[in-house]
């Protein structure tokens, strides 16, 4: 199937290989999936696939400017797999804005959940993100390589969602 809309790569996250076996890594807060350069993979077929990916953020004022990271789409278009997970600190999210209810959030966030996942409906992740424009609002779409989704997924949540990790786990 074709894509439904533009997608902009992330270049925080985003590893570029050239067929002169030269790898550039552009600079990541926090390790990127490992890869094989194409040194090691000449003679095979690399298994890597796309996954895109948007985060949900939460902004109490479009003055201040300020955010917070809520939730994460991941979508991989030709498995037709989706995903979303969400934080469950919510304390932060309370501290962050003493004025937000919390619970309208999680309702907020288990609704997106069950429109994400919900196999029964087709999904554009294009057409979906651009009707959250006010206090929650997604980011522009980005994309990762992948070969194991469910450690891709895991490393995409730990880099934006650190905080939901324990302090030695980061």
């Amino acid at each position: 199937s074709a894509s439904c809309g533009k997608v902009s790569i992330d270049t925080e996250f985003f590893t570029d290989k050239f067929k002169d076996d030269r790898k550039i890594t552009h600079w990541a807060p926090l390790p990127i999936p490992e890869t094989k350069s194409n040194a090691e993979m000449k003679g095979e077929v690399s298994m890597a696939k796309t996954l895109k990916y948007s985060i949900l953020r939460y902004s109490p004022s479009g003055i201040s400017g300020e955010q917070m990271n809520l939730g994460i789409i991941f979508y991989e278009e030709k498995e037709k797999i989706r995903k979303f997970r969400f934080i469950k600190n919510f304390k932060r999210l309370e501290a962050f804005d003493d004025e937000v209810d919390a619970n309208v959030v999680k309702i907020l966030l288990k609704g997106i959940k069950e429109d994400v996942e919900d196999e029964g409906k087709e999904f554009c992740m294009e057409e979906y993100i651009k009707y959250y424009v006010n206090a929650f609002n997604f980011s522009e779409i980005r994309t990762s390589l992948y070969e194991n989704i469910e450690d891709t997924v895991e490393q995409l949540f730990k880099m934006y969602f650190r905080f939901e990790y324990k302090e030695t786990d980061r």
